[in-house]
């Protein structure tokens, strides 16, 4: 076995730990929170530990909505005023 084979079965490993060792710390209302998105059965199915932290940054940084995206914001008038971020 190659030093790169070693280390890919070591990944394998450590990759599927450290996904149990994050899920297991969450509090009940975070745990609900990643469970009832689109991402977490897929992420489930692989134990895929990357995915579940870039899933957690999403859901802390903008909370789970797309942001980033515009949308216009009209007044009382109905025109277009400016731009607003969602």
């Amino acid at each position: 076995m190659t030093n790169s084979q070693r280390l890919k079965e070591y990944w394998k490993e450590i990759n599927c730990n450290l996904f149990m060792v994050a899920m297991s710390l969450f509090d009940a209302d975070t745990k609900n929170q990643v469970e009832s998105t689109e991402e977490y059965p897929d992420l489930k199915k692989k134990l895929d530990s990357i995915g579940l932290l870039n899933l957690i940054k999403k859901l802390v940084y903008t909370g789970g909505t797309n942001y980033g995206t515009y949308q216009p914001y009209e007044s009382t008038s109905g025109q277009v005023q400016e731009y607003t971020r969602v």
